[in-house]
């Protein structure tokens, strides 16, 4: 990446490399069983335990320039991160039908503990000096439960309404710690403004009422999800609670017309939420940078949005097209904000409820039988993205207009012979401080069953073209930066499966 800042106080210009490599280690071990209450009554339980652990090393290098943009030093910054992860899972389900078709209930209960600890080395040197050290902790323990009920009912010869509760709870709790060891007594230190204990915890209570029905042509569909919403962080050291409690009802409704046997003209409205993730309510810093800190913000509130749709549906006998054209308006939409540099040039990113958005736009999908060995899926969707708002007294705005991709193509040979390719692209957009370039990826897969059936031995390569890179700008008056960032390179997999009580099942194709 590349970092540029100029003010009166201070200036900067710099470079920055990463070179990471990983290793990951786990088990995973299921059991289930099926207990027959009666010959409608159905009782699943199930569990899951996952154990792993993990090594990830990173060499980081920046070559700083001087005002005559010539190097004056360079710092190399080596970070050892090792991580223990625990999952434990259980669940229970109840299924019930009846004489009547489309009849039905179920019940299901969860439970999931986990545990991520993290525990990471730094060492920091300048122009080959003596090195400074650094150790931080992320220590991780999550719980949930989860209780839900659905019933189904059906209405007339094509109708179904549908209702249902669901509760769930998740508590969270957090401990973070940064320290740093003194160079001359090499006693460590503990940093108290990235040290502390945070508890999250976040109670959801829902209902739902849905029902839809034929009327001749028309079709007619309308729903409504009434959600409580109860969440709370906590930061233990600092003694701060940050409470959030609110009600919301979400309604939709939908109306198709079927003027021919193959096309049909639709027309929908729906009414969502999009809680903000825990990761960006955490307000600790990630310290793989310490030049660019990200820290979360527990004040997010959630994103609504409205949407508005009206589409075109066409279908054949080897596949079908369905076209959208659609407005959607978000409020309280989440921007990651870059701050201006400290007079040590370090700046901050953090998630804020930054502003309105207005999108319109238009999608396209395509599955088509190309041949009946050959199934070809492909979508596509155009629109223009408007957004506003004000970050300390600043207004923030961006007017992008963009378009994303994906097309997947699956083919079988000699009836045993999966090949699947997929291509994925996202066009470059416009953002309130910079702009997003494109990215693209190709992901190969091939599988072939042996054993008559019981096993299954499978080749995959993700992004076959090591071009799965986020690449960002931010430019604002003072500040310039060119940064691309990739998570893992192209990797290759191989796998093996063996079903010991039946063999696969497959659609019938021609060799």
């Amino acid at each position: 990446s590349y970092q540029r800042y100029n003010s009166l106080d201070t200036s900067f210009l710099y470079t920055q490399s990463n070179d990471r490599t990983q290793q990951e280690f786990s088990h995973n071990f299921t059991l289930g069983f099926d207990y027959f209450l009666s010959d409608n009554t159905t009782l699943t339980a199930s569990g899951l335990y996952n154990v792993g652990e993990g090594v990830s090393k990173v060499r980081t290098t920046y070559n700083d320039f001087d005002e005559n943009e010539d190097l004056s030093r360079v710092v190399v910054r080596n970070e050892r991160e090792k991580e223990d992860e625990e999952n434990i899972e259980a669940s229970l389900n109840l299924k019930r039908t009846f004489d009547r078709k489309g009849q039905l209930l179920t019940a299901d209960f969860k439970w999931i503990k986990s545990v991520d600890d993290e525990s990471t080395d730094y060492r920091e040197s300048i122009n080959d000096g003596p090195d400074s050290l650094q150790q931080s902790i992320n220590f991780a323990d999550e719980i949930n439960w989860l209780f839900q009920a659905d019933y189904s009912h059906p209405v007339g010869q094509q109708g179904k309404v549908e209702a249902g509760i669901k509760t769930a709870t998740r508590i969270i709790n957090n401990d973070f710690g940064l320290e740093a060891q003194d160079p001359v007594s090499s006693a460590w230190i503990s940093i108290s403004q990235f040290t502390n204990n945070l508890v999250y915890t976040e109670r959801i209570h829902a209902a739902y009422l849905m029902a839809n029905n034929s009327y001749g042509k028309f079709s007619v569909q309308a729903g409504m999800r009434a959600e409580l919403t109860d969440i709370s962080t906590e930061l233990k050291a600092s003694d701060l609670t940050n409470v959030q409690n609110y009600f919301n009802v979400f309604p939709s409704a939908g109306l198709s017309y079927k003027f021919q046997e193959n096309k049909t003209l639709q027309l929908s409205y729906s009414y969502r939420i999009n809680r903000p993730d825990f990761r960006d309510l955490l307000p600790f810093s990630d310290f793989r940078d310490p030049r660019v800190l990200f820290g979360g913000n527990p004040n997010l509130r959630p994103v609504y949005t409205n949407s508005v749709e009206t589409g075109y549906l066409f279908d054949w006998e080897n596949g079908s097209i369905l076209s959208n054209i659609y407005y959607r308006h978000r409020r309280n939409v989440v921007e990651r904000i870059t701050t201006e540099p400290d007079s040590a040039g370090r700046s901050r990113v953090v998630p804020i409820n930054l502003s309105e958005e207005n999108a319109y736009g238009v999608e396209f999908n395509l599955s088509l039988n190309v041949q009946n060995w050959w199934k070809l899926n492909s979508s596509a969707n155009f629109y223009r993205a408007m957004t506003q708002g004000v970050y300390e007294g600043d207004v923030l705005e961006s007017d992008t207009y963009t378009w994303t991709s994906r097309t997947t193509s699956k083919m079988t040979f000699f009836r045993t012979v999966d090949f699947q390719a997929s291509f994925n692209y996202r066009a470059p957009r416009v953002t309130p401080q910079g702009k997003n370039l494109s990215i693209y990826t190709v992901d190969l897969g091939l599988s072939k069953d042996i054993l008559k059936g019981k096993g299954t031995i499978t080749a995959n390569v993700r992004d076959l073209l090591n071009s799965r890179k986020r690449r960002a700008i931010v430019d604002t008056e003072d500040y310039y930066s060119n940064s691309t960032f990739q998570w893992r390179s192209r990797q290759f997999s191989v796998t093996f499966t063996y079903r010991l009580n039946k063999a696969k099942v497959r659609q019938k194709t021609n060799p």
